[in-house]
């Protein structure tokens, strides 16, 4: 009724204007001062509305933990600083969380990537295998136990993607399957349904979920050089034809084909955007028109709907805040002035900027595109916008690092095609960008920018980057072990005036934690397991909350652990509070009770309380 109502006022609004005979007038160019006060209005919101029930001890229970990853994530993307106490207090709920949905999983790894990759790499690691073991047999995802559907798939892509990005190695298998899946879920116009071969339609939700999802896997693949001739065509014919039908039937006033939804669709178009680099739907700047569509909407207090459903704010703000590109905070990818260069002119120019505000990661962006050198590639209409690009290929250190796809049917509009690539190692490094432009003809033509020299500040630890994703395997939890120690940190003494019981270390999750009492001078823990367990492996993850940072507890430098009261293992810690202990068992070992000391330990920089984060036992 509502939709109806408003066909029917904005036909009257057009008859009474056409009676008139009057042109419309231009719309004011959208500033970019909007668009930063609407995102500060809304993260006040946001902000306000979690700090209520955490005054009240509500935080975590009433709402699902995607719901609560999905608004940190939105926090974090529109400007929320990560020493915010209530940001801090928002990721420490939501590490506590055991999803068991797709959905919350992969916000949770959205958030988890956004508040920093290096130190939730592990984290990362445990959202993306629990993803790859839900994928169905035929590629995609849905609820457990439910039909299968592009939502969930999408969203499980959105996850895997911000876990690759975080250095997390995805086999190429899950992203083929993944594509080979989303294409059962086009439909004959060219759109894409909630599922596969529906009967129902396409959506714009959906397919700019398509869209979006076959440019993630398609970037992996090629990045993996694993994308056969065959499936690359497909996932190109579907992109394509997804991208008119939205292109035909574009609107921000409401998700075409469907009515409801509408802020899901919104954000998108955002990611589909982002993913396909489509600065435009035909001749619709979907950004502009979404923006204005929005900051219309936004109520006094900061929130979308009277803020009555969260996501919905949350959708808003990821949508003003172009939150899935690379690009820093501005509305969107310019090139800027032709920076000064030495040597022959090169097609394409990047540039190096290292991001305080993202604890020194640096980003590679196209920074100029030469338009005498770019003309023989422009076609007839599109002269100044730029060649047709079909992706850009990074190297780093003459390596390929990563993809980003471009959008064959439009002109690239000097687009940035920035990237936030992690490094092995600090120092110096080159960068280079392989642009493939398109001919006429349809071929691909390689332009190739300058070699740039960089020096990285931040970077993965080589133990970190040598790590392979594996299966869940920690059957500890399942054993129903009774934990008790020499003491626990509790009340005001400790990290959220939380207790750190010794329960909290066998719990399945590495991110609660038993914490010792800052006058316990025995630091001991013991562990008695239900039922002796073959084990091959002992991994003793050292204490670590992620809301204060890897260095803010005090860390374990040397542990005894004694297995089922004989067998003592003295383990000196490597220097990271983020690395784990690791006994390997050869022959396996039978384990019915693990007793642990901490025998030395360096206090943190905030917190003098150490403790363990979790004890592992991992089948053969």
């Amino acid at each position: 009724m509502k939709l109806r109502s408003m066909l029917v006022v904005a036909a009257l609004a057009g008859a009474s204007f056409a009676q008139k005979g009057a042109a419309p007038a231009p719309a004011a160019p959208l500033e970019q001062a909007q668009i930063d006060a609407a995102l500060e209005r809304g993260v006040q919101f946001l902000v306000g509305s979690y700090r209520e029930r955490m005054a009240k001890g509500r935080i975590g229970a009433q709402e699902r933990s995607g719901q609560m990853a999905l608004s940190l994530y939105a926090l974090l993307k529109s400007g929320a600083a990560r020493e915010d106490a209530s940001v801090q207090r928002l990721l420490h709920e939501l590490s506590k969380q055991r999803p068991d949905q797709t959905y919350d999983v992969a916000c949770m790894a959205l958030a988890a990537a956004a508040h920093e990759r290096i130190d939730n790499r592990l984290w990362l690691e445990e959202l993306a295998a629990q993803l790859v073991a839900w994928q169905e047999k035929g590629g995609d995802w849905g609820y457990p136990g439910a039909i299968l559907d592009l939502s969930n798939t999408q969203y499980a892509a959105l996850g895997l993607w911000a876990a690759a990005r975080s250095g997390v190695g995805i086999e190429s298998d899950v992203w083929k399957r993944m594509a080979q899946s989303v294409l059962l879920y086009a439909t004959e116009d060219g759109g894409f349904g909630y599922t596969a071969g529906s009967k129902a339609g396409a959506t714009g939700s959906m397919t700019a979920a398509g869209v979006g999802t076959l440019a993630i896997a398609e970037s992996q693949l090629r990045l993996a050089r694993a994308l056969d001739a065959t499936l690359e065509g497909e996932i190109a014919a579907a992109r394509r034809r997804g991208v008119e039908w939205l292109g035909k039937r574009f609107t921000v006033e409401t998700n075409p084909g469907s009515g409801g939804w509408h802020y899901y669709y919104l954000y998108g178009l955002e990611r589909m955007g982002a993913f396909a680099a489509a600065p435009k739907l035909g001749p619709h700047d979907w950004y502009d028109a979404g923006a204005r569509w929005l900051l219309a909407r936004q109520d006094p207090k900061g929130s979308w709907t009277a803020g009555a459903d969260l996501s919905e704010t949350c959708f808003a703000l990821l949508f003003l805040r172009r939150a899935t590109s690379s690009e820093p905070r501005k509305r969107g990818p310019v090139s800027g002035e032709r920076p000064k260069r030495e040597g022959a002119p090169t097609a394409v120019t990047i540039a190096a900027e290292a991001l305080p505000e993202d604890r020194g990661a640096t980003r590679l962006a196209i920074v100029d595109w030469d338009a005498g050198l770019l003309s023989s590639l422009e076609r007839a209409g599109e002269r100044g916008r730029g060649p047709r690009v079909a992706r850009v290929e990074w190297l780093v250190d003459g390596q390929p690092a990563t993809v980003e796809l471009g959008l064959p049917s439009q002109p690239a509009d000097r687009s940035r095609f920035a990237v936030l690539p992690l490094f092995r190692s600090a120092g110096k490094h080159t960068a280079q960008a392989h642009v493939f432009a398109l001919r006429e003809d349809g071929a691909e033509e390689r332009l190739e920018s300058q070699t740039l020299e960089f020096e990285v500040t931040r970077a993965l630890p080589e133990w970190m980057g040598a790590r392979k994703l594996e299966k869940l395997s920690n059957f500890a939890p399942d054993t129903k072990p009774k934990a008790r120690a020499s003491s626990h940190a509790r009340g005001a003494a400790a990290p959220f005036g939380e207790a750190y019981e010794a329960e909290l270390a066998t719990d399945g999750n590495a991110r609660t934690a038993w914490l010792a009492a800052e006058n316990d001078a025995k630091r001991e823990l013991s562990i008695q397991y239900a039922k002796p367990r073959e084990c091959a492996r002992i991994v003793v993850r050292p204490a670590f909350l992620v809301a204060l940072g890897p260095e803010a507890l005090g860390r374990v430098t040397k542990l005894e652990v004694v297995i089922n009261g004989k067998a003592r293992h003295e383990l000196v810690g490597a220097g990271d509070a983020r690395q784990p202990f690791v006994i390997e068992l050869a022959p396996t070992q039978s384990v019915k009770r693990i007793d642990l000391r901490i025998l030395e330990s360096s206090a943190g920089a905030t917190n003098a309380l150490v403790g363990i984060g979790e004890i592992e036992l991992h089948a053969p």
